[in-house]
């Protein structure tokens, strides 16, 4: 991945430049996979009014 490769982003039709140091290059995949799960998961929890976990 290019530190110029553009990110696709649901809030806007813009999409997202990050600059990524390399040494994190390899990191990147399973820490936006965790994002990912996260965002599931609080999504989950403000449709049944867990708050707490959200």
């Amino acid at each position: 991945m290019s530190d110029l490769t553009p990110a696709s982003s649901e809030l806007g039709s813009e999409p997202i430049i990050v600059h990524v140091d390399a040494s994190f290059e390899p990191l990147i995949p399973k820490f936006m996979a965790n994002r990912k799960k996260e965002i599931t998961t609080m999504t989950g929890a403000v449709d049944q009014g867990d708050f707490e976990t959200v």
